[in-house]
């Protein structure tokens, strides 16, 4: 089953978002969060993701392919 990181800054926005994904079945959310920085914070946990799902306009939001 693929795991799912969901980024995105609206609340009300990134709740309907996690009903949709619920909905699906398939990915499963394994984390959603606010900020590119708890992205990326839950990812150097080691924390296993197959997609990433992220709004484009996140505010302090820089990325760089070796962030990880």
């Amino acid at each position: 089953m693929d795991q799912l990181l969901l980024v995105e800054d609206d609340l009300p926005t990134r709740r309907w978002l996690e009903e949709v994904i619920a909905s699906a079945g398939d990915p499963v959310l394994a984390y959603a969060c606010g900020t590119v920085q708890e992205a990326l914070a839950w990812l150097r946990s080691g924390q296993r993701t197959d997609l990433v799902l992220t709004d484009l306009r996140l505010p302090k939001a820089e990325f760089h392919p070796d962030a990880l």
